[in-house]
């Protein structure tokens, strides 16, 4: 099974500031996690 999109999302702030994220539903916990989800978040001052 392959992992599934959960949600993508990015938005530029008026001031310039970048958000980003990003979650995927894994078949099985990737370690040392306990959960089946992988993400990925960021915050980006001035980017």
């Amino acid at each position: 099974m392959k992992a599934t999109l959960i949600t993508s999302f990015k938005d530029v702030a008026p001031n310039g500031d970048l958000m980003e994220m990003v979650v995927w539903r894994v078949p099985k916990p990737v370690l040392p996690c306990g959960h089946c989800f992988k993400y990925r978040l960021v915050y980006v001052v001035n980017g």
